[in-house]
C-alpha cells in the first residue's frame, strides 16, 4: 500500500520541510520529532535509504531529538507470503549505523521511535463465532455466522487469508 509522495495527504511533503521551518520560527514553536512512515516493509536496504533521508531531514533542524521511522513491518500472515515476515534483526542493523553515523558526524544523538504495528499481533487473535444457519447451493455450502466482515477486515480489503480455522463443539445445554 502506498501513502507516501506528493499523491498522498499524510503529512508534509519533504520539498515542504523550508517552509515549515519558517513557520515555526515564526510563530516561536519548537519542532522536537520528525516523523516519516516508511510503509510495511522487510527489505533491509529501502529501512536503510529511507532513514538515511529520514536523518537528512533532521540534519536541517538543529531542535529535533526524536525520529520515529513510523509504517510498521511487514508480517506474513499466509503461507504463500514470499519472503514471510520481516527479520528485525536484518532491518535494525543498517538503521542503527546510520544513526550512529549521524550521531558521529553532528554530535546529535537521535532517539528512534518505530511503531510495530500489527507485527506483534498479527497472527495472535481468533475471532470465536457460532454458526447461525447452513445454506447448500449446487456448487457450495455456506455458513451463516454470528460474526461478518467488520470482525476481520484483512480478507475483504487485502485479500488475506486467515491462517487457519478450528472447529470447537460447545455443549448444546446451556450450563448455569
Amino acid at each position: 500500500t502506498n501513502v507516501g509522495g506528493p499523491d498522498s495527504s499524510f503529512g508534509v511533503w519533504h520539498e515542504q520541510l523550508d517552509l515549515v521551518v519558517s513557520v515555526a520560527q515564526e510563530y516561536g514553536l519548537l519542532i522536537e520529532r520528525v516523523h516519516t512512515h516508511i510503509g510495511s516493509g522487510s527489505d533491509p536496504l529501502v529501512w536503510q535509504r529511507v532513514s538515511e533521508m529520514s536523518l537528512e531531514l533532521v540534519s536541517r533542524i538543529d531542535s529535533v531529538t526524536i525520529l520515529n521511522l513510523g509504517g510498521g513491518y511487514r508480517v506474513g500472515r499466509m503461507q504463500s507470503d514470499a519472503g514471510g515476515s520481516t527479520d528485525l534483526s536484518a532491518v535494525a542493523l543498517p538503521v542503527r549505523h546510520g544513526f550512529e553515523k549521524f550521531a558521529a558526524e553532528t554530535g546529535r544523538k537521535i532517539h528512534v521511535e518505530i511503531e510495530p504495528g500489527t507485527f506483534l499481533l498479527a497472527n495472535s487473535g481468533a475471532v470465536l463465532c457460532t454458526v447461525q444457519d447452513k445454506v447448500r447451493t449446487s456448487e457450495r455450502t455456506f455458513l451463516k455466522l454470528d460474526a461478518g466482515m467488520t470482525d476481520v477486515l484483512r480478507p475483504a480489503l487485502y485479500g488475506a487469508q486467515p491462517v487457519s480455522y478450528t472447529h470447537l463443539t460447545l455443549p448444546t445445554k446451556r450450563i448455569v
